[in-house]
Formats: structure tokens, sequence, C-alpha cells
């Protein structure tokens, strides 16, 4: 009993040093911009304090991106001005309103073609796809990952190919293509080992479970989940629980029942503690 009381007093005085922190963080980015000048300086800082709204106050978030758009407009400030149209992107991607999102991130997009800004172009290009495929379709969605793949390759950026590489399989999972899906997943999860780098390798486990799963290449699909299960962040509890699930799906195609329902009921139970809905029909 001492011990839970203990875990519970320290749990909650590390959130009120969390929260402590994070107010003095956006305490102090309000007060630098409210010190300094109409200029581009003012502008850029903008961008970190709707980065903090996003993740925690999105009510404040569209007074400071009109601010931060009126103000590089009136100094002709073209970066201003696309950072402006990306910040309200991610404003309604956080709202879920994929239509928005789209029309900001070509808005982005034009602006930062217009003065040749490539880094912006291919930020704007890898944050829109998926919201891309899932308002215009999967047709329209993997032409205008073709052509992202087509501008990573032109700039030899490797890291951005990669992950268009990840966005044009899981527009092939989803649109059921799994054989497509597998052959672009399998060439980032090389890419991401030939780089040893160990947190995308294990980013890229649960897709390559999904695929497998659907390919009823059970044992296969079986590693990646377990590969994913043990080796990411313990934090992850809702990724985790979803890993979980599909597991108990592979096992019900194994036909093992009984494992099913053991998986099954872990992935309950973490979805519980979080609560996170998870459905399995």
């Amino acid at each position: 009993m001492f011990l839970k009381k203990l875990t519970f007093i320290i749990t909650l005085l590390l959130s009120l040093n969390i929260n402590s922190q994070n107010q003095k963080k956006i305490d102090s980015l309000l007060q630098v911009y409210n010190e300094l000048p109409n200029d581009t300086t003012k502008i850029n800082i903008i961008d970190d304090i709707v980065e903090y709204y996003i993740a925690n106050d999105t009510s404040k978030i569209e007074i400071y991106v009109k601010k931060q758009y009126h103000l590089a407009n009136s100094l002709d400030f073209g970066k201003g001005k696309g950072n402006s149209f990306m910040n309200n992107a991610k404003y309604y991607r956080k709202k879920r309103n994929e239509d928005s999102v789209v029309y900001y991130f070509q808005k982005a997009l034009k602006t930062y073609e217009n003065i040749d800004f490539i880094r912006g172009q291919a930020e704007v290009r890898f944050e829109m796809a998926d919201s891309y495929r899932r308002v215009h379709g999967y047709e329209a969605g993997i032409e205008f990952i073709q052509q992202n793949i087509a501008f990573f390759k032109k700039i030899k950026d490797s890291s951005y190919l990669a992950t268009a590489y990840y966005t044009e399989a899981n527009a092939h999972f989803h649109n059921d293509r799994y054989k497509l899906a597998l052959e672009r997943g399998l060439e980032v999860l090389k890419y991401y080992e030939k780089n040893k780098d160990s947190s995308r390798i294990i980013s890229m486990f649960p897709l390559l479970s999904y695929i497998e799963c659907e390919l009823k290449h059970n044992e296969k699909a079986l590693e990646y989940a377990t590969k994913y299960v043990n080796h990411t962040d313990k934090s992850k509890k809702s990724y985790i629980a979803g890993m979980y699930n599909t597991m108990g799906i592979i096992y019900t195609q194994k036909e093992d029942f009984k494992k099913a329902d053991s998986i099954f009921t872990k992935a309950y139970h973490i979805a519980k503690e979080i609560d996170l809905s998870l459905i399995h029909i």
C-alpha cells in the first residue's frame, strides 16, 4: 500500500513539474514575441508558439496564425506566408478537417515554389501526402506520391524519399493492394536497416505486420508484431494495444483460439487502462 501511495505521489509531482515547465515555455515565448518589433524574427517565433498550442491548446492557434500571415504579408516575407499556411494546415489536421488540411498545404506548397524554398516544399509534400489521398482518392493519391518521389530524387534527399515509399506502401495497404504495399514497405525497412536507424526500423513493424496479416503470412506477421511490442517505447500504450489486437487476429487466422483469446485480453486491458476503443469483428 505504501509503495502504491508513493508511486502515485511521484507520478503527481512529475505531472505538475511537466505542466510547470510547459507553462514556463509558453510564457517565455510570448514574452519574446511581445517584445520583438514587427520583423521576420517575430514571424518565425510564431512557429514555436503555434507548435506549443497544437500540442496543448488548439483554441489559441488561429489567432497567432492570422497574425503571422498578416505580418508576413505586410513585409512581403514569402517564407513567413508559407509557414502561416503550413500552421493552418496543421491546425485543421488537429481538428480532422481533411479538406482544409489539403487546401492550406497546397497554398503553402505554391508559396514555397514561388520563392524556390526547397526544404519547405519537401516538408509540405511529406506532410500532405496521406491527407491528399484521403481527400482525392487512391489513384490521385498515388499520382501525388509519385510526384513526391520524383521531387525527392531530384533534390537527392534519401530520408524524405524513404518516407515517400512508406506513404506509398500505406496507400497500397489501404486500397487492399497488399503485395505492392509489402514490396514498398520492405524497401523502406532495408533503407533504415542500412542506416542503422533503430527508431525508424521499429516504426516500420506495425505496417509490415498488418500487410503480412492480410496476406495470411501469419508467422512473418507475428514476427513483426512481436518485435514492435518488445522494442517500442512502453509509454506508447495505444500503439501496443493495437499491435496486440492485430496479434489476436493473426492467432485467430492460425486457429489458435486459446492464444488469440489471451492476446485479445491483453489488448483489452491496455485499451481500458487508457480509455481507448478497440473494435475487433
